[in-house]
């Protein structure tokens, strides 16, 4: 739900949010304990974390479905918390539904 996109990464001094674990913030260990991990708020009731990790050099895949627990928005995020150089591609198709259908139109948030 909308209420838990606060507890994923973290405000700093500069006001900015920051996502991803740094060597800094891990050494500190006040923030997060791992380099190159999104950093989420152990309070998040509703947010769950799906690693991809690329095997070789061919596309790696993610199939998942998420229990909607309560009505309200909810997001879908995308991070890449990885230090090694390189280029991330996404593609795919994501559905939004709930027991009747597909979603309106008004709640599709583009």
């Amino acid at each position: 739900p909308m209420e838990d996109y606060k507890y994923i990464g973290v405000i700093g001094e500069d006001s900015e949010r920051t996502f991803c674990c740094t060597e800094k913030m891990a050494k500190e260990g006040k923030l997060c304990k791992k380099p190159n991990e999104l950093i989420i708020n152990p309070k998040a009731k509703y947010v769950e974390k799906y690693d991809v990790r690329p095997e070789g050099d061919g596309p790696t895949r993610l199939n998942k479905q998420y229990l909607v627990r309560e009505t309200g928005f909810h997001y879908l995020t995308m991070s890449y918390c990885s230090s090694a150089p390189g280029t991330v591609e996404v593609s795919g198709v994501t559905r939004w539904g709930d027991a009747h259908g597909l979603l309106p139109g008004e709640t599709y948030n583009f």
